[in-house]
């Protein structure tokens, strides 16, 4: 079963065991509806408890689960993932992809000669910046707008590249 995250375990709140989880999804939502916290680490379930209370506090959420009271118990868990099943995730729009759907991706130019494999995407404000492992050991970031990033097919599984995009990290 694949696991994807929507948010870790950043550390305690208090002495009475709750949670602060970070969430890293552009769907808050996905908490609300859940009855359990899955908690992952590198896509294996670790525990599966019942979620008591969840809040918001300083863009984290605050959550308290049942058969974890203490701050002990409750250090125990940081830096464990919060993550659902694939088939939890909504639809996603026509001009939205997952990252689950493009990691490791191989990155192409316009002539279709692959020069890479997609492997990270930071968000920096208005527009995310992937990072491509080059093959020739190199590493470089492309903005992903329109100019640079000219197709993301997930069915043939490439992404298409401006080469003009490309910033190599040597520089």
């Amino acid at each position: 079963m694949k696991f994807i995250s929507i948010g870790r375990i950043a550390g305690t709140y208090g002495l009475d065991g709750e949670l602060k989880i970070k969430p890293n999804t552009s769907h808050p939502e996905l908490f609300d509806q859940m009855e359990f916290l899955l908690l992952t680490y590198e896509n294996e379930l670790k525990r599966s408890l019942k979620i008591e209370d969840i809040r918001e506090h300083n863009n984290l959420l605050i959550v308290r689960l049942k058969g974890i009271d203490s701050e002990i118990d409750a250090a125990k868990l940081k830096g464990l993932n919060v993550s659902i099943t694939e088939d939890m995730l909504p639809k996603a729009n026509d001009d939205e992809v997952y990252w689950f759907e493009i990691e490791n991706m191989p990155v192409v130019l316009p002539n279709k000669k692959e020069i890479g494999r997609l492997i990270d995407v930071m968000e920096s404000g208005s527009v995310d910046i992937f990072r491509i492992a080059l093959q020739d050991g190199r590493f470089a970031l492309i903005s992903n707008n329109k100019d640079h990033v000219l197709e993301i097919n997930t069915e043939s599984k490439y992404i298409v590249v401006s080469e003009q995009g490309l910033v190599y990290e040597d520089l």
